[in-house]
């Protein structure tokens, strides 16, 4: 399942894309790029490349979310997107997207960025 914001158009190599969505040991990508502006989301790695942590207009690292989400499976998403708001974890009094990961990561899951540095 991907899941996209509508006000930007992002430039992106879809073979390099397709061979993650590929990879068995990924539940789930985040599309990012290199900024620290408050207004995005972001993620933070660890030393193998997984992300570990998102934080929603938090600059926690300087690696930016561009507002698209893939999940593997759809029912993933509705999952901890349901854990999430049943915690009400919001963010400037309103639930976003990019934080429903960290449910994924406390459950175990493999969440990778692709990194994606052109967008219009």
């Amino acid at each position: 399942m991907l899941i996209a914001n509508s006000d930007q158009i992002v430039n992106y190599q879809k073979e390099n894309f397709k061979y993650l969505t590929n990879l068995t040991n990924v539940d789930a990508i985040v599309w990012t790029f290199n900024d620290v502006h408050p207004k995005w989301s972001f993620v933070r790695t660890n030393s193998r490349g997984f992300i570990t942590e998102v934080a929603e207009k938090k600059p926690i690292s300087n690696i930016a979310t561009w507002g698209i989400y893939w999940y593997r499976k759809g029912k993933d998403f509705v999952n901890y997107a349901n854990q999430m708001i049943a915690k009400n974890i919001r963010v400037n009094n309103e639930f976003y997207i990019a934080p429903v990961y960290n449910e994924m990561i406390q459950a175990g899951g493999k969440i990778i960025p692709f990194y994606v540095n052109e967008m219009h």
